[in-house]
């Protein structure tokens, strides 16, 4: 699935050779007319090429079959989409508007789930300025330095926009060097995982 006909057209007849070689068949609905035997054909194909548009038209228009027969689409075994944050969200609108309205079942698990997720936050910004605190006593003994970078490092990862945190570095410049020299340390050596663990999660 990917999300323009160029993209599907190329893909198809670039890998289609591999595929046939394979003894897999190898069909792209945009090079037929929708609800035609042709797209049909194309769609029993092992291996189907197309554009996330059409897909997502064929689904409502075989909704809409008055008899199965007119039905051009299978059963899918499972979908590999190309640049899915563009197919899911930026290019999902239309097809969403033609299906109808959706029943409120979303809005119950968001209301079940909020009020956890809130306890998980605070948790979490309680962590963070405990953490804070820790962070600021270190610093205080210049031989305890790294550590305090450590601790700073790790209340920058769990909250990045804590108000003291921001207030440190505007304060003491020095700060943001001494946690970008640490943080360094962390990734050259693949230790990041390591100051995470304390943690509920992680902001990047």
């Amino acid at each position: 699935m990917t999300v323009n006909s160029y993209l599907a057209r190329r893909d198809s007849q670039w890998m289609g050779h591999l595929y046939n070689w394979l003894g897999l068949s190898v069909g792209c609905i945009d090079d037929t007319e929708p609800g035609t035997m042709a797209r049909r054909a194309a769609y029993e194909c092992d291996i189907t090429y197309g554009t996330n548009n059409e897909f997502g038209f064929d689904f409502l228009r075989d909704n809409m079959a008055v008899r199965p027969e007119y039905r051009v689409q299978r059963g899918f075994h499972y979908a590999i989409v190309d640049e899915v944050d563009s197919v899911l969200i930026d290019e999902a609108r239309t097809p969403l508007i033609i299906s109808g309205p959706v029943d409120d079942r979303g809005d119950a698990m968001f209301d079940e789930m909020k009020p956890l997720v809130e306890r998980l936050v605070r948790a979490q910004q309680q962590w963070a300025t405990n953490t804070l605190a820790e962070g600021e006593r270190l610093l205080e003994d210049k031989e305890q330095e790294y550590e305090a970078g450590i601790k700073l490092l790790q209340v920058q990862r769990a909250a990045p926009k804590h108000k003291r945190l921001i207030k440190l570095y505007s304060d003491r410049p020095e700060v943001k060097r001494l946690i970008t020299r640490v943080e360094l340390d962390y990734l050259r050596d693949k230790r990041m995982h390591e100051l995470d663990e304390e943690m509920f999660y992680t902001i990047d």
